[in-house]
């Protein structure tokens, strides 16, 4: 009796032990679920963090990237305006040497558009830019020289350029010429045996909006994988044309130049008006710089 009485205290205190480890085991176990949880989230919560700077990072991108668009194209409209402003005044000046023109003989209304359109005075040396639109040639690089504006006028009046004709320019020079065939709404095709030349002139042209097909080449040579043409326009003296041009002519067609030594030289037209046959007529004096072989890097 004495014994059983002994060991029910001791069963009791027994669980009463086991009951108190488990409680005090039981957070513990708690903390290690949400450990082993937060480590499995870990990744996805990263992810979560992730996007939303990644989201951030391409807002502030998107309004850094319209800021400096809307900055472009402010800049770009005042460009447009500034240009514009220049051009106007430009244009009144080229209009002056268009009338000028007129008054001298210059009657074909479409070149004399394409004069009144085209800004001569970057086509040279700034230095000599005060001089740009009286009727007067002006030197360039390479002892050349920019046509007269009369000549420029009276070579193009004689081609009698139709729209969508193909027209070959040998001595591309300035590229002021190729300019005033460009407004005449013709496909231009123009060599130039000086690279110097050839490369002033196609950044000029480009930047102006004219895109002529230019060559660095011999002019003797013409463009026989660009032919026939309609028209071609000799802007140098040789003294008898060359057979290889007069064969890139279409029949029909007729080549526009001077012709002569360096005492001065007859502006010449030359129809194709058959396969062989060709008609020459003559279109008054003019002194051009000659037509040179070959060409200069």
């Amino acid at each position: 009796m004495k014994r059983k009485t002994l060991l029910f205290p001791l069963v009791l205190i027994t669980a009463f032990c086991w009951v108190g480890t488990l409680i005090a085991f039981a957070p513990n176990t708690a903390d290690r679920d949400r450990e082993q949880d937060g480590k499995e989230n870990a990744p996805m919560i990263t992810q979560q963090r992730d996007n939303r700077g990644t989201l951030q990072t391409k807002k502030i991108e998107t309004l850094l990237m319209a800021n400096k668009t809307t900055g472009q194209m402010e800049k770009r409209e005042e460009q447009q305006a500034n240009n514009k402003e220049i051009q106007q005044t430009e244009n009144r000046e080229a209009k002056q040497l268009a009338r000028a023109l007129r008054r001298k003989g210059i009657n074909d209304a479409r070149v004399l558009t394409a004069v009144e359109k085209v800004p001569r005075h970057l086509f040279i040396d700034e230095k000599l830019s005060a001089y740009a639109y009286d009727d007067r040639p002006l030197p360039i690089e390479k002892g050349q020289t920019i046509s007269q504006p009369f000549t420029v006028a009276y070579q193009t009046q004689l081609l009698k350029l139709q729209p969508g004709e193909k027209v070959l320019e040998i001595g591309t020079g300035s590229g002021y010429q190729a300019a005033i065939l460009c407004e005449m709404d013709v496909e231009v095709y123009s060599i130039e045996r000086y690279h110097l030349l050839y490369q002033t002139a196609k950044e000029t042209l480009n930047k102006l909006g004219y895109y002529p097909n230019l060559y660095h080449g011999d002019g003797f040579e013409g463009l026989p994988e660009h032919a026939p043409f309609d028209k071609i326009l000799l802007t140098a003296a040789p003294e008898e044309v060359p057979e290889k041009l007069l064969q890139q002519l279409k029949v029909g067609g007729w080549l526009v130049g001077p012709l002569g030594g360096r005492m001065g030289q007859k502006m010449t037209k030359i129809e194709r008006v058959g396969e062989e046959k060709f008609r020459k007529t003559l279109h008054g004096d003019f002194i051009f710089v000659p037509m040179q072989e070959g060409t200069e890097k």
